[in-house]
């Protein structure tokens, strides 16, 4: 079973919290591995796929839980970390 990464958790909630300025959003962020095009998104001032403020609205693609069976489960980890709205 992977390791849980818990400094990329409280990272992303800290920046979608509105926490970081751009410039320590791509510093911190690239220093724990995450893509430049995650950090772009999270740097938005707006993020369209937010429905409201505080709530991760969650979207994928319908083959996802079909090719990675372990899926929901990570589904569920980020439910019980993130307010996620259904």
């Amino acid at each position: 079973m992977p390791e849980i990464n818990t400094a990329a958790r409280a990272f992303l909630q800290s920046a979608l919290n509105g926490k970081y300025d751009r410039r320590e959003l791509f510093r911190r962020g690239a220093a724990l591995g995450f893509s430049a095009t995650v950090l772009g998104a999270l740097a938005q001032p707006s993020l369209g796929f937010a429905a409201e403020e505080g709530k991760l609205k969650a979207s994928f693609y319908s083959w996802i839980p079909e090719l990675h069976p372990g899926h929901r489960r990570h589904q569920q980890r980020l439910r019980e970390d993130l307010p996620v709205q259904r």
